[in-house]
């Protein structure tokens, strides 16, 4: 089983305490927990890769969920070595990872990785989960930072790779509008569409979620799907124990 982390694509990680595998190990169960690129950023030296997406550039889309989609291959490949069957993997994931898992069944780049799917309290029809204009959120955090340049894709990339990288970690909630942020649960970079090929000539999602789901481009495996009454309640608790 491969459990995808929540956070709203733009926090959280693998080795989180509240995810105590120990129920699941004990069942027979190869438990591979993962951490993949979250927010505007890859890392702090090399910034512009988790979820901010310009086309007609370098910046790929995506690349948070092409690091999961990197996970499944390794597991395909080495989970015989410590006792897995690389034919009937499990993706998992809740919150931000129930999206991801909810991606994934709708990647092309999926097929033969996984056998079964289980998506907890998240799918890429929360509007919280999906960009519908990646472009827009860049240049306006961009112009927050101070750019005053074109609208065009790469100058508004070129600007951006000029700036800190902690300054735009700490800033990347201004991509949203006003409208977007007035809406409810809101996070400033998250996946979307790929319009344009990336640098490594794969398209990870061809089309809007909800196109790809009524065109029955996704794949055929058994997938379990729920929602979560206490969302959240476990990273309250962390952080106010009187919760």
């Amino acid at each position: 089983m491969m459990w995808i982390h929540g956070g709203g694509f733009t926090n959280g990680n693998g080795n989180s305490i509240i995810f105590d595998p120990e129920f699941i190990v004990n069942e027979e169960v190869v438990f591979v927990s993962i951490n993949y690129r979250l927010g505007v950023l890859e890392s702090f030296s090399l910034p512009l890769k988790g979820f901010l997406s310009l086309d007609g550039t370098d910046v790929s889309s995506n690349n948070g969920l092409r690091d999961q989609l990197a996970a499944l291959k390794w597991i395909k490949q080495n989970i015989a070595q410590f006792g897995g069957d690389p034919e009937t993997v499990t993706v998992s994931g809740q919150s931000a990872g129930g999206a991801s898992v909810h991606y994934l069944l709708m990647s092309p780049l999926s097929q033969g990785l996984f056998q079964r799917a289980i998506s907890e309290s998240g799918s890429a029809f929360n509007p919280w989960a999906y960009m519908k204009t990646p472009k827009e959120r860049a240049l306006r955090l961009a112009s927050y930072l101070g750019y005053s340049g074109s609208n065009g894709s790469q100058e508004i990339a070129d600007y951006l790779r000029t700036v800190d990288a902690s300054e735009l970690a700490n800033n990347q909630a201004q991509g949203p509008s006003d409208e977007e942020k007035s809406g409810g649960m809101n996070y400033p970079f998250v996946p979307t569409a790929e319009t344009s090929v990336s640098s490594s000539g794969e398209v990870f999602l061809p089309d809007e979620p909800i196109n790809l789901m009524r065109t029955g481009q996704f794949l055929r495996v058994p997938v379990i799907m729920g929602s979560g009454s206490n969302e959240a309640k476990m990273s309250a608790q962390c952080e106010c124990p009187s919760f």
